[in-house]
């Protein structure tokens, strides 16, 4: 909250000195006109997002699984990013415990706000099983496997968080259908 307040502190201090903001959301975008009136000269721009993508057998990527220690016959949810506070983690673990039966989660990324333990007393508190927390840099191949292994990609965005999301933008590059939650 401290670093919004200074954010927004100084671009209405300094707006007479910008001659536009580009955002990489519609919604930051709609929040910032919200926020400063009389300045129009807000624009989106939408990065774009390419991975090398990996082609893959259903041999291949069953033995991939196996490799990752994931079970075999259940369809992969993929949770992927930068593990942050503003992701609700909390409803996808409540999410993954209606689907259980067919269901495993990979959650993948760096630690950031949020750690492994917290996940895992997120996971415990929820009565999870069926899931697999991976806390690292992942490198573009990796990437691509985890998108090429998975079922579904899970936007778990907080509603209050404004970004543009180079996760989904993956999901698309694989044909990965997206569930926001």
């Amino acid at each position: 909250r401290t670093y919004k307040k200074l954010f927004f502190k100084f671009l209405d201090k300094n707006r007479k000195n910008f001659l536009g903001i580009i955002t990489n959301s519609e919604d930051m975008r709609l929040n910032l006109i919200k926020n400063f009136n009389n300045f129009d000269k807000i624009y989106t721009v939408q990065f774009p997002v390419e991975i090398s993508k990996i082609s893959i057998t259903d041999s291949e990527k069953q033995k991939i699984k196996q490799d990752l220690l994931l079970p075999l016959q259940k369809k992969i949810i993929l949770v992927f990013g930068l593990l942050r506070k503003e992701k609700n983690y909390d409803l996808s673990f409540k999410i993954l415990k209606k689907l259980e039966n067919d269901f495993h989660m990979i959650i993948a990324g760096s630690e950031s706000s949020i750690n492994k333990q917290d996940l895992l007393n997120i996971a415990k508190v929820n009565n999870v099983k069926n899931y697999t927390i991976l806390c690292d840099y992942f490198d573009e191949k990796d990437v691509s496997t985890f998108y090429s292994i998975s079922d579904i990609f899970l936007f778990n965005y907080n509603h209050s968080f404004h970004s543009q999301s180079s996760p989904v933008a993956i999901s698309g590059q694989f044909k990965l259908p997206v569930i926001a939650c």
